[in-house]
C-alpha cells in the first residue's frame, strides 16, 4: 500500500464546485473573561474601513429586500480581486438577511476561485476552514504541481486533517486511488474516522462492486462497520439487493434497524413498510418489537384497513402505543394519528384511546377546535382525550391567543411561557402605536411570569418587537437573572439597536448600573457603529461608568 505521502502525489483534474460560508454573527454574549473573545470581536467592530462604510451604508439605505440583493449581487460582481479577501472575511453584511448575505459570499468565492485558485485554496487550508474540496478541486485542475507541492509542505497533522477532503476531490476521477488514501486515514485513527466511514457509503453508491472488492479481506470491527456501510448507502437505492447482501454477511433485522438509526425514521418507516412482504420471516415483529418503527407509516398503514403485510397484529398495536408515548411532533404524524383514532376499527379501544390523547399533547389548532373534536370520536375512546382536554382548558395555547394579535394589549396579557415559544412573525409588523400599547401592557405583567416567558420563549427567538421584550425584561426584575438573563439583555438590545439604536440606548440608559448593564451598552454600540461609528462614540462617552 502507498505511503500518505505517495498517494498525496494523485492526480485530480475535477469540476468546480460551490461552498456557502460564513454564519450571521450573533451578538457580543456576556460573560466572557477579560480580553476575551467577546471583548476582541467588541472592540473590532469600529475598524471597518470608510470606503467599505460606504457600500455598506448605500445597501443599508435601499428599503425593499430585493433592491437589497440586486446591489448586493452587483457589489459582489465588481469588487476588485484584490479586494476579495477582504470583504470575504469581513462579516461587513450581517446586517442583511441570510438569503441575500449568503448570494453575496457564493459570488465573491465563485470569483475569487475562479480569478485566482490557488490564493484561494491557500487560504481555505491555511485557515482550516470547513468544506476545502472546491477550492482544492479549482487548484489541482489549475496546478496540480503547484498544489501538491504546497500541501506536502505542510506539517504532518496539517495534512493529515486535509487527507480526507483530498479523498473526497481524488474519489471523482480515480477512485482506486481513493480507496487507498481512505486507508491511510483510518489507519491513523485520528479524528476524521467517522467521517471516513461515512465516504465509504458514498464510495459505495459511486461503485459498489470496486468498494466490495476493496474491503473482501476485511476482519472484525472493521469489516462490521464496512457492511453496514454498504448496507446504508444502498438500502433506498435496491432494498432487496442489501437484504440478501446483509443475510450473507450473517446480519439479522437488528442491522437494519442500525441502518435506519443512522437516518431518522421518516424515510426509513415508509421503505419498511413498502418492503414488508419481501422481508424474511418475523424481521418486521422484531423491528416493532424493538421500538424500530412508528405511526410515520400511518397513511400506507391506513389504506390497508388491516394488519400490514409482515406485522402481527399484536407489533401493530405496539406501533401506536409508542408513538402515543412519543407525542406527535409534526403535522404528517398528527394526521395520521388522526386518522387511526377515527376510523381504525380493528385496533384495540385502549389503543386509540391512547392515541387521542397523545394527539392532544401536540394540538396546534386552539381549544375549542380539540373540544370539538374529541366530541366527534367514539363514546369508547374519549376517556383519556376528556382528561387532556381539562388539562388545556386551564392554560391558553398560541392558538387561542392569536386572535388576540391586533389586540396588542390584551395579547401580552394573555401570553404564557406555553404560547410565547410559537408566536408568528407577523408581530414584529405592528405599527408605533400598537407596539406602544403591548409596552405598556408588558410592564403591567407579575415578574414571575414575565421571567417565564422569557426563559421558555428565549430573547433571541421570541418573535416580540424588541421594545416588548425589553419591557418584559424590566417586568421580570430580579427574577430574571443569572447567565440566561445577562446572554437574554445583550440580544434584546442587539436586535434593538439594529432598527432604532437610540431608542435601545436610551433603554440601556435607564438600567441599574451593573455587569448586565455594561454588556447591554456593549452590544448597542457594537450594531450602532457598524453604520454610524461617530453616533455611537459620542452616546458611549457619555454613558455614565455602571462602577
Amino acid at each position: 500500500m502507498k505511503s500518505l505521502h505517495a498517494v498525496f502525489l494523485v492526480a485530480a483534474g475535477v469540476a468546480l464546485g460551490t461552498a456557502f460560508p460564513v454564519p450571521r454573527p450573533k451578538p457580543v454574549d456576556a460573560p466572557g473573561p477579560a480580553g476575551g473573545k467577546s471583548a476582541k470581536t467588541f472592540r473590532a467592530a469600529s475598524r471597518i474601513p470608510d470606503s467599505i462604510r460606504r457600500e455598506i451604508n448605500s445597501i443599508r439605505a435601499i428599503k425593499d429586500r430585493e433592491g437589497r440583493m440586486r446591489e448586493t449581487m452587483r457589489l459582489a460582481s465588481t469588487l476588485p480581486i484584490a479586494d476579495l479577501q477582504r470583504w470575504y472575511e469581513g462579516n461587513y453584511l450581517e446586517f442583511l438577511d441570510s438569503d441575500t448575505e449568503g448570494l453575496f459570499y457564493m459570488i465573491v468565492e465563485e470569483r475569487w476561485m475562479a480569478a485566482d485558485p490557488a490564493t484561494f485554496a491557500r487560504y481555505k487550508i491555511d485557515s482550516k476552514q470547513s468544506n476545502p474540496d472546491p477550492a482544492l478541486a479549482a487548484w489541482l485542475k489549475a496546478d496540480e504541481a503547484a498544489a501538491m507541492t504546497y500541501i506536502n509542505s505542510l506539517d504532518p497533522a496539517h495534512r493529515q486533517n486535509l487527507a480526507l477532503s483530498l479523498t473526497r476531490v481524488i474519489s471523482k476521477t480515480d477512485l482506486p486511488r481513493a480507496l487507498e488514501l481512505l486507508d491511510e486515514v483510518l489507519a491513523s485513527k485520528s479524528s476524521d474516522t467517522y467521517r471516513a466511514r461515512e465516504l465509504l457509503g458514498s464510495f459505495a453508491t459511486q461503485d459498489r462492486e470496486a468498494v466490495l472488492a476493496h474491503i473482501k479481506d476485511w476482519k472484525g470491527s472493521d469489516r462490521e462497520w464496512a457492511v453496514k456501510a454498504v448496507g446504508n448507502a444502498w438500502l433506498e437505492k435496491d432494498f432487496a439487493w442489501t437484504v440478501g447482501f446483509l443475510q450473507a454477511e450473517g446480519k439479522g433485522a437488528g442491522t437494519i434497524k442500525d441502518l435506519f438509526n443512522q437516518d431518522g425514521w421518516g424515510k426509513p418507516a415508509k421503505l419498511l413498510t413498502a418492503n414488508a412482504s419481501s422481508l424474511p420471516d418475523g424481521w418486521m415483529d422484531e423491528l416493532a418489537a424493538s421500538g424500530s418503527l412508528d405511526i410515520g407509516c400511518g397513511d400506507e398503514w391506513m389504506a390497508m384497513r388491516g394488519p400490514v403485510p409482515g406485522i402481527s397484529a399484536e407489533a401493530l398495536a405496539k406501533i401506536q402505543l409508542d408513538a402515543a408515548a412519543g407525542g406527535f411532533w409534526d403535522n404528517e404524524k398528527l394526521e395520521s394519528g388522526k386518522r387511526f383514532v377515527e376510523e381504525g376499527d380493528w385496533l384495540p379501544l385502549a389503543t386509540r384511546a391512547k392515541l387521542a390523547a397523545a394527539i392532544l399533547n401536540t394540538w396546534r389548532d386552539g381549544l375549542p377546535a380539540a373540544e370539538a373534536w374529541v366530541a366527534s370520536l367514539d363514546e369508547e375512546v374519549r376517556g383519556e382525550a376528556e382528561a387532556k382536554l381539562a388539562e388545556m382548558r386551564k392554560k391558553k395555547t398560541n392558538a387561542d391567543i392569536k386572535p388576540l394579535v391586533d389586540r396588542p394589549g390584551e395579547f401580552i396579557k394573555a401570553l404564557t411561557a406555553d404560547s410565547a415559544r410559537n408566536l408568528s412573525d407577523g408581530l414584529a409588523a405592528w405599527s408605533a402605536p400598537q407596539v406602544a400599547e403591548a409596552v405598556a401592557a408588558a410592564k403591567t405583567l407579575d415578574s414571575a411570569r414575565a421571567a417565564e416567558i422569557l426563559e421558555k420563549g428565549s430573547p433571541d427567538y421570541l418573535r416580540l418587537p424588541p421594545a416588548v421584550k425589553a419591557s418584559l425584561a424590566q417586568a421580570a426584575g430580579e427574577d430574571w437573572s443569572g447567565p440566561q438573563a445577562m446572554k437574554g439583555y445583550c440580544q434584546i438590545v442587539s436586535q434593538w439597536a439594529e432598527q432604532d439604536p437610540a431608542a435601545a440606548a436610551k433603554w440601556v440608559e435607564a438600567l441599574p448600573a451593573g455587569e448586565q448593564r455594561d454588556w447591554a451598552a456593549k452590544n448597542v454600540v457594537l450594531r450602532w457603529s457598524s453604520y454610524s461609528p461617530a453616533a455611537a462614540k459620542a452616546w458611549e462617552a457619555k454613558l455614565a461608568p455602571s462602577h
